[in-house]
């Protein structure tokens, strides 16, 4: 993997699966089956693995961030559903389901996202997720606030600096967000919202 030869190191992982049939052997099987362009087999063979092994959250967790990955948003809200069935306060779970929910206007977001910044205050995606969510749902301030903190925590991270200069818009600081998102778009920073920035910014 390490020297990107994903098709040999599908054959390596499954003699390895083959041997000893674990967490840890799956998880790497269906990554090296991912970076193969084998994306239906690796989903498949992932949920065969907890199909027989229920109880095991990690495996569900990958299979959830899989299906977020590939804008399957049903499926993987019931997957990480599950997954807190088994570890109430696992913290990827909370924090993307909560996103799952916001996006879906689930008022529920809220409670999620809280309950993540609260474990973990200082991951900057944490943080990220509860500041927007917060502001969507009227707490402006707060959100700002939040979005602040993510954006000192994680500078280079596009998507959350876009998340503040959205907030600063979205509070009357229109000169603050303008200067916030020429420079993010100046910088040539990769972020899935690029263009929603743009336009943002046409509208300052």
């Amino acid at each position: 993997m390490s020297n990107k030869d994903a098709k040999a190191a599908v054959d390596a992982y499954e003699k390895a699966f083959a041997k000893t049939k674990s967490t840890a052997t799956i998880l790497r099987l269906t990554g090296a089956l991912r970076a193969a362009d084998r994306s239906d087999e690796a989903e498949s063979r992932l949920k065969e693995w907890i199909d027989q092994h229920p109880k095991d959250a990690s495996a569900s967790l990958t299979l959830g961030t899989i299906l977020q990955q590939s804008k399957r948003d049903k499926d993987a809200t019931t997957v990480y559903e599950q997954v807190l069935n088994l570890q109430p306060e696992n913290i990827v779970a909370l924090n993307n389901l909560a996103w799952l929910y916001f996006e879906g206007g689930d008022k529920r977001a809220l409670d999620y996202a809280q309950r993540a910044y609260q474990r973990f205050p200082e991951r900057a995606e944490i943080v990220d997720t509860y500041g927007w969510v917060l502001l969507h749902q009227g707490q402006l301030e707060k959100g700002l606030q939040m979005l602040e903190k993510a954006t000192k925590k994680a500078p280079a991270n596009g998507d959350i600096r876009y998340h503040y200069a959205a907030a600063l818009a979205k509070v009357g600081e229109k000169a603050h967000a303008r200067t916030e998102l020429k420079a993010l778009l100046d910088s040539k920073t990769p972020f899935t919202e690029r263009q929603t920035a743009k336009d943002l910014l046409s509208t300052l």
